[in-house]
Order: structure tokens, then C-alpha cells, then sequence
């Protein structure tokens, strides 16, 4: 089957590309186009002067290495792109990619596009999955494989994969898995697809949340989880993401959230105080606190 692969970057897009072109004809990996305009260039300028040219990501150095074309897919819509789509291509899988690609372009290849999503929909829907993981608590992660449509992760489902997710497990580690193992879908769905015998199934509404990218220094912890809770989102995330605390007046710079305790006299909820020895502190929560540590 030929197969045009839609990609930004990372795992996800690195592990779809080496799963499909086992088994298919990969014709492109179609990237978004760098941003255009006098600001845009003007940024692209002052970067290369500091720091010189930005070397390929992998998604484009595994395509390099593979043989396989990059095309670039400006944010407008593309009517040249959609035509060669429909000449070049029986199928889109869409991995990890920024931004919601028009009617034109999910539908011009035969039998349509296929989106991998981080998470188990309708649960989730947006650019920031595994973040809103962690948030809302949940005890099981997954990973989703979809027909697109021109809005936002709603197409009906092909294929799923979910599994525990482990209390404070690192969200690169999440991220791993789901790239693994949304890479494991592929074959079998693409074949039913090509087969003609694929089940979609609509997603269920009543059942669906988002999962909205962050504002820069959002606080985003509720003071009223206990502390375990508490400590799975911190320790979870804290590569990727630091609550804005404070103590005594100055910010906490912390880097690990090592363990959390419950019980005896309780400080008050959200409040941090400093511990003995170089950068530790105790985050107060509603049934004991959560330790975090920062670089000595």
C-alpha cells in the first residue's frame, strides 16, 4: 500500500515511519512548513546568528536515511498538495502534526486518514494528552488510532491499546509507550483498511474532554488532592512541567519529587516551607506533603 506519512516530530512520527515502511510504500513524510512573514524570518535570523543552523530533527533524518521525499504543508490550505496526495497516495497516517488539516487533504488519498492519538478517546482530545493524564488522575493510558476529520481528534475509532499507568511514571516513559505501541496498530489496521473490513466505531460524546496546551507558568495543582495524588502529578511531569510554588517569599526551584508521606501535624494545603539541608521542601497537602528536592 502506498502511504504518505503527516509528521511534526519525536517518538511517535519515528516509530510509525519504521513500523510502515516494513511492509509499504512510504511516497512522502509530510512536515509543516516553517512560519512565514517578516517576524518569522526575522526570529529565524537572530537564531542563526546566536546559535548557527538548526541541524535536522529525526523525523527528517530517518526519512533522509530511508531514501523517502519531505514535503512541506504550509498552515493555509493546499489545494497542489491534496492532488498529489490523491495521485500518489491510498492512505494518510497522521502522527503527532500540529495543526487540523482541511477536508481537502484527510480525504484526497483512497481510502482516507488515519490520526494516532496519545490517548484513549474521546478522553483527552487536543495537542497536550499526557499532560490532562496525569491531571485528571487517570489510572490507565492508551493510545488511539482514528479516522480524521477537519475537527479536533473526533473521528470514529479503528483501533485501540490501553494499559496501567504506573503511579509517578515518567511522562517520557509514557510517551515511549505509546509511541511503541501505537506503531503496533498499524499493520493490522491498514490491512482491515485495505481489506475493506474495518469496524469504525463513532466515539461517544457524552464521554469526551480536551486537553488544551498550557499557559507559560499556569498553576495548574489543586490544593485540595491528598498527597499521593499530588505527588504522581508532580513527579510524573516535573521534566516537562514545574507548578509555580513559592517559599518564603522566593520560588521553588525544584527538579525531583522524590516520595510524599501522610499523616501527623499537617502544614496548610499549598503552602511549601524549606526542610533541613540545601534545596528541599515539604509541599503541604490536605492528609501530609510532598517532597521536593531541586539542585543542591
Amino acid at each position: 500500500m502506498r502511504v504518505a506519512l503527516f509528521a511534526a516530530g519525536g517518538e511517535i512520527a519515528t516509530h510509525a515511519l519504521r513500523t510502515l515502511v516494513r511492509d509499504h510504500e512510504v511516497v512522502a513524510v509530510i512536515r509543516p512548513a516553517p512560519p512565514t512573514g517578516l517576524s518569522a524570518l526575522a526570529r529565524t535570523f537572530a537564531r542563526r546568528l546566536l546559535r548557527g543552523p538548526r541541524p535536522p530533527d529525526e523525523v527528517t533524518r530517518l526519512a533522509t536515511e530511508l531514501g523517502l521525499a519531505e514535503w512541506r504543508l504550509p498552515a493555509r490550505e493546499d489545494a497542489t498538495l491534496a492532488a498529489r496526495l490523491a495521485a500518489t497516495a491510498d492512505v494518510a497516517v497522521i502522527a503527532t502534526y500540529p495543526r487540523v488539516l482541511p477536508a481537502t487533504i484527510i480525504g484526497a488519498p483512497r481510502l482516507g486518514s488515519v490520526n494516532l492519538h496519545g490517548s484513549l478517546l474521546p478522553r483527552h482530545r487536543g495537542p497536550n494528552p499526557w499532560f490532562w493524564i496525569y491531571h485528571a488522575n487517570d489510572r490507565e493510558a492508551g493510545v488511539t488510532a482514528h479516522l480524521c476529520e477537519p475537527r479536533v481528534d473526533r473521528g470514529a475509532v479503528l483501533a485501540q491499546a490501553a494499559w496501567p499507568l504506573a503511579r509517578g511514571l515518567p511522562v517520557e516513559t509514557l510517551h515511549r509507550a505509546v509511541a511503541e505501541r501505537g506503531a503496533a496498530l498499524l499493520p493490522e489496521l491498514l490491512a482491515a483498511l485495505e481489506r475493506d473490513d474495518a469496524t469504525p466505531r463513532p466515539q461517544d460524546e457524552s464521554l469526551a474532554t480536551k486537553a488544551p496546551r498550557l499557559s507559560p507558568g499556569a498553576r495548574m495543582l489543586d490544593h485540595t488532592w491528598p498527597a499521593e495524588r499530588t505527588w504522581h502529578f508532580l513527579a510524573g511531569l516535573v521534566s516537562q512541567y514545574r507548578e509555580p510554588l513559592r517559599c518564603g517569599g522566593g520560588p521553588v526551584v525544584y527538579r525531583r519529587v522524590p516520595a510524599f508521606e501522610t499523616g501527623g501535624t499537617l502544614g496548610a494545603p499549598g503552602t511549601v516551607d524549606a526542610e533541613a539541608g540545601a534545596a528541599r521542601w515539604r509541599l503541604w497537602c490536605v492528609d501530609g506533603f510532598v517532597r521536593l528536592e531541586g539542585d543542591a
